[in-house]
């Protein structure tokens, strides 16, 4: 389709020289062992930093869909050192498509506790030092570590309401017994927001990881304001456009929604330890990445005296 390109990293061909050379700049300004290194210089937003970067208006359209479906937010208001850490973790690094999905992260950790008791379905109402309260009953700890989304923590630590949800995105999948692209790349929708569309981009990760029944997935993804009002009809008619007829003939496998599915960089970080024995972790507490939380992690073990496992 000629109003959808693919997320490879731009090409001398597709760009131009003079964009090619703003992105290798940009890439040479960060450093393979220090992606955070700007972390801590003034921000300024994303949406800024690509307004400074004197690129084309088409190679800048390119990189504000690519940078939407990163932090899933249409206004790219996060600040722009998430940009730089992403653009050098895909410049200097390799990407990552799990086999079984980011859930075999938590599944790991899981299977590797061996002494631990995992109390499923108690809401907790409030915290009192290391006292939490749920509707069944108090649980008395020797250390609290919140590790509860951005707007969950905040409302535990400075008792401000929880909002409604932000950064919603919902990926709807189907299945085909060809995929209509061979290509392992994400591909971004060059009319979203334009009123003409609410697939903000399409990937087929069987591309990567073969089911066993030999079919493809393709999934559309969409996200923030679009996602109140879309279905699996709507979402199947419009990749029908993208791809032709033979997207009517892909069966509906399943839709997924993840409300408050990344933080904002725009609120204010929470205290690593924000009261005695009480520590909160978190990709809100660095940047919203599995980068981020896992910097986190490792920064209150260091601060208990845990030993970083290995």
């Amino acid at each position: 389709s000629s109003d959808v390109c693919s997320s490879d990293l731009p090409t001398l061909r597709a760009i131009g020289f003079g964009d090619s050379l703003r992105l290798l700049r940009w890439r040479l300004a960060t450093r393979k062992n220090d992606l955070d290194k700007r972390r801590d210089e003034v921000q300024h937003s994303i949406h800024q930093l690509l307004s400074s970067q004197g690129f084309s208006k088409k190679t800048e359209r390119y990189l504000r869909l690519l940078f939407t479906g990163i932090t899933l937010d249409p206004e790219l208001s996060d600040h722009a050192s998430f940009a730089h850490f992403t653009w050098s973790a895909m410049s200097h690094g390799s990407m990552v498509l799990l086999k079984d999905g980011i859930q075999s992260i938590p599944q790991q950790l899981r299977e590797r506790l061996n002494h631990t008791t995992i109390h499923f379905n108690e809401p907790i109402l409030r915290i009192e030092a290391t006292t939490l309260f749920t509707q069944s009953q108090p649980f008395i700890a020797d250390m609290v570590i919140l590790a509860t989304p951005q707007h969950i923590s905040q409302s535990f630590v400075q008792g401000t309401p929880v909002r409604g949800s932000t950064r919603t995105t919902k990926m709807f999948c189907f299945l085909s017994n060809a995929a209509p692209y061979t290509l392992p790349a994400l591909m971004l929708s060059s009319t979203w927001q334009k009123n003409q569309g609410s697939i903000l981009h399409v990937n087929i990760p069987t591309l990567l990881h073969p089911r066993s029944d030999g079919k493809q997935m393709i999934c559309a993804t969409v996200i923030g304001e679009d996602t109140k009002h879309c279905n699996q009809h709507s979402v199947q008619s419009e990749l029908v456009e993208w791809f032709g007829d033979e997207a009517k003939q892909w069966d509906f496998l399943r839709m997924t929604e993840v409300a408050d599915a990344l933080p904002s960089s725009q609120q204010e970080k929470l205290a690593l330890n924000p009261s005695k024995d009480v520590y909160v972790v978190g990709d809100h507490c660095i940047h919203g990445s599995v980068q981020g939380t896992l910097e986190s992690v490792e920064r209150c073990l260091e601060a208990v005296g845990i030993p970083l496992p290995r």
